[in-house]
């Protein structure tokens, strides 16, 4: 944040000049943040690195305490007033390189803070940090609960100064477990639970699940222990990937499992991909000789408007032809002459000329005929008389 100029003037007023106290003071502690860059340079014994820098987080939480301090002190006297702006944080805004977001907040935090006298001295003691008062206020303060919270404010210190920060978010749980037992917790966590789904730029597919405590956690079980079985089969074959790739793919592994009938088949095809042979040829040449800089090679051979040059989802969704390749396993199609390849619902290999579950029309033998059956004349049944013709009365 770039500082303020103030024009010192010979001529102003002793209480001006002791005003300039506060902004003597500030400048105290930028040349305490020079020195540290300073000395830090040459320090290079652990145990002193890192006694600074927990002294460096104790300190932010003092500075977070003066700063929300005269965030207040700024909105009382009307100092986005002076400039014609209306908030403080605009005010900041038009006189530094920041934004407007973070002094706003502060300034929220700030006006809570005047219910909550307790919490701001735990905050200059550094019992509880800005992160502890930010959870507090936007957890476990509303109309229900809001007198209870003034009354326990010591409670909270208490916590802030004894437990790590998931240990206090453990304990705020139970709290408001305790103190408000009817609220919107827990059975409406069933009501707001659901599943988003969006696609971004590219087919880029983000899933989000929204769940309640019990099934959330279900959730999380399920997916951890599958990542722990691909984990292994990773390890054992080589593979390298991330953690969140294994979540994913064993998220998918679960999704599937499920989907698919007893009979091992899908209901319902999974996905549909529509690649033309212009696009396929391409595609296995590229795969063929990957480190091939040919022309044919260095452009991918897509476009909207040609329909021999079409490589997309069922619904228009454009996708890279190298991606199918990936999913579909075409690196085992050596062949160029690639017409057709067609997932089946138990996601078999039916390219052209495939005999698994599929059979060309040109292979296929011939359809039964079946002779038609003469009318029997019921009258003179004579059907063993030879020299009775009846071919012309058919069904």
């Amino acid at each position: 944040m770039a500082a303020a100029t103030v024009d010192y003037s010979p001529t102003r007023s002793e209480d001006s000049r002791s005003e300039d106290s506060l902004l003597v003071a500030m400048r105290e502690i930028s040349k305490g943040i020079a020195a540290s860059h300073d000395a830090m340079t040459f320090v290079t014994d652990p145990t002193v690195l890192g006694d600074a820098l927990c002294e460096l987080v104790g300190l932010r939480t003092e500075l977070d305490s003066v700063r929300l301090q005269l965030v207040a002190q700024c909105e009382s006297n009307g100092v986005a007033d002076s400039i014609g702006v209306r908030t403080i944080g605009q005010y900041v805004a038009a006189r530094t390189d920041s934004t407007s977001k973070g002094t706003n907040q502060d300034a929220t935090l700030a006006r809570w803070l005047r219910d909550f006298p307790l919490f701001s001295e735990a905050l200059e003691r550094r019992d509880l940090t800005v992160e502890h008062l930010q959870y507090v206020r936007s957890k476990l303060d509303n109309d229900r609960t809001h007198h209870a919270l003034k009354d326990d404010q010591q409670f909270f210190a208490d916590l802030g100064s004894g437990l790590d920060f998931k240990g206090f978010e453990t304990a705020c749980e139970y709290w408001t477990a305790h103190v408000d037992p009817d609220g919107e917790e827990p059975l409406d966590q069933l009501e707001i639970s659901g599943v988003n789904i969006k696609v971004g730029f590219g087919g880029r597919t983000t899933i989000t699940i929204n769940s309640d405590t019990v099934s959330g956690s279900a959730f999380a079980r399920m997916i951890e222990h599958e990542t722990c079985k691909i984990r292994k089969r990773d390890l054992a074959d080589g593979i390298e990937r991330t953690d969140g790739q294994r979540r994913h793919a064993a998220a998918f592994a679960l999704a599937e499992r499920g989907f698919r009938r007893q009979d091992g088949f899908h209901p319902i095809p999974l996905f549909t991909i529509v690649m033309s042979q212009t696009v396929a040829e391409w595609t296995l040449h590229k795969l063929a000789n990957p480190n091939c800089h040919c022309e044919q090679c260095e452009s991918v051979p897509v476009h909207p408007t040609d329909v021999d040059r079409r490589c997309e989802l069922i619904n228009g969704q454009p996708i890279h032809p190298l991606l199918v390749a990936a999913v579909l396993g075409l690196p085992a199609f050596d062949t160029p002459a690639l017409r057709r390849y067609v997932m089946e619902a138990k996601s078999r290999n039916l390219a052209k000329g495939a005999t698994t579950a599929h059979t060309a029309w040109k292979d296929r033998p011939p359809s039964p005929r079946h002779r038609p059956k003469r009318q029997q004349d019921r009258s003179s049944n004579n059907d063993d008389d030879p020299d009775d013709d009846d071919s012309d009365r058919w069904f």
